[in-house]
């Protein structure tokens, strides 16, 4: 397992700064090409065994992305050269406050900077473009002044093919992992190492992944599922499902398909680039607009895997995944695919033998 402290040191040791993104969609094409290493900071229930410094902040009941986040920020502050936060969802819009409260408690402080993204779609509103292009360019503005460097477009257009690379190479594996030639948990940390490395270093690693199995050749007759969630589940969740016979054969999670599945043909202007990024994604509940199409996409996504089931690992008090879900449920009982509901939350962490039997019942359904 990675250690993301150690990565984090890794980087300052090769001369980049270190910018902490919150989830879960930041502008990380746009940071890179400032000079700054993006790291996203979520899937981090592995790593951090005690949220001591984060329940003196948030409710016990916030959410795990929100709540590990704060614990990594006070553990990692010294490696922090700056963070960047977007109202991702109700919870993390207010964190930045919480944030600075929690480092000024401690006596440390560290840069920070804010965007919004529109809750309306920009087909709808041609004003939600502008309004992006207008945070946008106070991002850029307001990082320009704190580190005395520009923006550049050629070196924009750079990094934007180094994620696009990195985005194809997840697209590859997750084909692999479907065909069952790569088990599902090897995936999710191929790519969640990804969220604390730098770019360059994540395509080498994809690419090893890559080539370690393509010469594995066997035919896995398993029972197929589609994963929905944000998180990746819990590495024990992931290897129940494939010692009870299910493949992965596609997925819908935040931190996998709905982060590497869209990268805009845009070359070096960012207002633009980012307004495709945000209106033409694959469909997030956390932007609101794309929900419109993320039935049909689920459907799709269904119907082309030859998935047998649809399996939703959510986390705890993630309000927009909750409200959607029950009208999920209904859709697929309409396309005749069995569904299992898990729930997990950061009391849950090393208690994972509850949900085997779960599992266990509903493979035998399929």
């Amino acid at each position: 397992m990675t250690d993301f402290t150690e990565s984090l040191k890794n980087i300052k040791n090769d001369g980049r700064r270190v910018m902490g993104c919150y989830p879960l969609y930041p502008p990380v094409e746009l940071l890179h090409s400032m000079g700054f290493n993006p790291v996203i900071m979520w899937g981090l229930r592995e790593h951090i065994i005690s949220l001591t410094e984060s329940d003196k902040h948030l409710q016990v009941y916030a959410c795990s992305v929100a709540r590990y986040m704060i614990e990594f920020i006070h553990l990692n502050a010294s490696l922090l050269d700056g963070i960047v936060s977007y109202n991702a969802c109700d919870t993390l819009r207010n964190m930045p406050e919480i944030v600075k409260c929690m480092l000024d408690g401690h006596g440390k402080s560290i840069p920070s900077f804010t965007f919004h993204v529109p809750a309306v779609s920009f087909e709808q509103s041609a004003e939600a473009g502008n309004y992006l292009g207008l945070h946008l360019n106070r991002l850029i503005s307001a990082v320009e002044k704190e580190y005395h460097i520009k923006f550049s477009g050629d070196k924009f257009a750079e990094s934007i093919e180094l994620y696009r690379t990195m985005r194809n190479l997840c697209r590859e594996i997750e084909a692999l992992v479907s065909k069952g030639i790569i088990p599902f948990y090897i995936f999710c940390e191929a790519v969640g190492e990804g969220y604390f490395t730098s770019v360059e270093k994540h395509i080498e690693k994809l690419k090893s992944v890559v080539n370690d199995y393509t010469s594995n050749s066997k035919n896995v007759k398993n029972k197929r599922i589609i994963l929905s969630g944000i998180l990746n589940p819990p590495i024990g969740i992931t290897k129940l499902f494939e010692n009870c016979g299910l493949t992965v054969a596609g997925n819908d999670i935040a931190m996998l398909k709905r982060s590497y599945a869209f990268t805009p043909g845009i070359k070096d202007n960012p207002i633009e680039y980012y307004c495709s990024f945000y209106q033409e994604r694959f469909p997030c509940t956390t932007i609101l607009f794309s929900s419109d199409r993320r039935i049909d996409e689920l459907k799709s996504l269904i119907e082309n895997s030859g998935a047998d089931g649809f399996v939703f690992v959510g986390e705890k008090f993630c309000e927009y995944e909750y409200f959607e879900m029950p009208f999920i449920e209904k859709k697929l009982k309409e396309w005749g695919i069995p569904g299992l509901f898990i729930e997990i939350s950061t009391e849950d962490r090393d208690n994972l033998a509850q949900y085997k039997t779960r599992i266990e019942a509903f493979s035998e359904i399929l």
